[in-house]
């Protein structure tokens, strides 16, 4: 009886999505301290949020700030520390921004190549790189 109860639970798990899951370690709400594209800082992303969530993100620029709301999808592997970006609008619609992250504490960084390119191996953005770096901090 005990063993039958067992096999029934375990089944249950086993079909049963865990909302873990679905959650990446970039899960949350974020605000951009900055973005360096191509070596230069872009201002109007300082203080934008971004909020990440079952694989979707959004994007909304800070009070007075001129920045068009961004939306998309994303997976990460957590063991390789990649993400891969598919914005549903704006300038990299359609295409996938392949990247890295490191995320320590409430401080998240990530490199993002440009459509077309390989997935960077550094944080580093320089003039004609194409790849931009956003650094972020967890929003309370």
């Amino acid at each position: 009886m005990i063993r039958t109860s067992l096999l029934c639970l375990a089944a249950i798990f086993a079909t049963t999505p865990s909302r873990a899951a679905d959650t990446s370690p970039i899960d949350g709400s974020w605000t951009i301290e900055s973005v360096v594209q191509d070596g230069k800082l872009l201002a109007n992303y300082a203080g934008a949020k971004r909020l990440h969530e079952g694989g979707r993100y959004t994007m909304k620029a800070a009070e007075g700030k001129t920045l068009f709301t961004t939306a998309g999808t994303f997976t990460v592997n957590a063991d390789m520390k990649t993400i891969d970006m598919k914005p549903t609008d704006g300038r990299y619609k359609g295409h996938t921004l392949a990247g890295i992250y490191r995320l320590d504490g409430d401080t998240l960084q990530i490199a993002f190549a440009e459509p077309e390119k390989p997935r960077p191996t550094t944080y580093e953005s320089r003039a004609g790189n194409g790849i931009a770096v956003a650094l972020l901090k967890r929003a309370p």
